[in-house]
């Protein structure tokens, strides 16, 4: 089915794991090391993969998250989630493995998710 919708199975599962933890955090089973960090190690790759699908289906079915892109979206994310949300809501907290997590995830996404989705001509 995903296959059909040309829907990437990493994309797939990552909006399960996204959920499973969201789940499991309303119910009050909170895993440290998964809960603070890898959700924001997928930010970026999820993120990017769903501008990539947008922009595919509306007037640019050639573009492709570059590089800049990548990096563009983890200093946002920094910057909206570990500088302003702190400032304005005791809820967030501001974490530098947090910001680690975002541009590693978009290094990623650039190294070995782009070979995954737009793989060279043989």
């Amino acid at each position: 089915m995903f296959k059909k919708l040309n829907i990437s199975y990493w994309f797939i599962g990552g909006l399960i794991i996204w959920g499973s933890i969201a789940l499991l955090k309303r119910n009050g089973i909170i895993i440290p090391l998964v809960n603070d960090h890898l959700t924001d190690l997928y930010s970026v790759p999820m993120f990017s993969y769903t501008i990539m699908k947008i922009m595919k289906l509306t007037f640019y079915a050639d573009w492709r998250p570059d590089l800049k892109f990548l990096l563009g979206a983890a200093l946002n994310l920094t910057i909206v989630f570990e500088i302003i949300c702190p400032l304005l809501s005791a809820r967030y907290t501001a974490d530098f493995m947090d910001v680690i997590c975002y541009f590693a995830g978009a290094l990623i996404y650039h190294l070995v998710l782009q070979r995954i989705y737009f793989p060279k001509p043989s």
